[in-house]
C-alpha cells in the first residue's frame, strides 16, 4: 500500500509540476465532488470512492498528478484525482522537496515520532 511519504514529488519534480504550488507537495485534500474509480470492475472493489466533503491523504507523482490514498483493502489503494475535484488542505512540511537530504531527514523524523 502506498503512503504519502512515498510520493515521488518529494524527491523530484519535473517541468510539468504545477507552478502555482511553488515546489510544495500536497499532503491532504478535501474533495469538492465524489469521485469513483473509472473501472471499478477491474479493481473488484466497490470501495474505490472518495466522497465529497471528506479529507484524504494523497500521493503525488513527480509531474503533480494527485491520487487519494483510500483505506479500502485493495492492492492498489490509489484513486487518481483531477485538479478540479479537490482543494488542497495541507502540504508536506519539508520546505524544499528538491533537497533529497532534507526530505530523507524529514521523513526519518516523522517515522521516529510515529513509533
Amino acid at each position: 500500500m502506498k503512503t504519502p511519504h512515498d510520493s515521488p514529488a518529494l524527491l523530484e519534480q519535473h517541468a510539468g509540476y504545477p507552478p502555482v504550488w511553488n515546489g510544495k507537495v500536497p499532503l491532504t485534500v478535501c474533495m469538492a465532488t465524489t469521485v469513483r474509480a473509472d473501472f471499478p470492475f477491474i479493481y473488484m472493489n466497490p470501495d474505490m470512492v472518495a466522497y465529497k466533503g471528506k479529507v484524504y491523504i494523497v500521493w503525488v507523482n513527480s509531474y503533480g498528478a494527485v491520487a487519494a490514498i483510500l483505506t479500502c483493502p485493495a492492492e492498489n489503494n490509489l484513486l487518481g484525482l483531477k485538479p478540479y475535484e479537490f482543494e488542497i488542505i495541507a502540504w508536506h512540511t519539508c520546505q524544499n522537496p528538491r533537497d533529497e537530504d532534507q526530505v530523507r531527514n524529514c521523513l526519518m523524523l516523522k517515522k521516529s515520532s510515529n513509533a
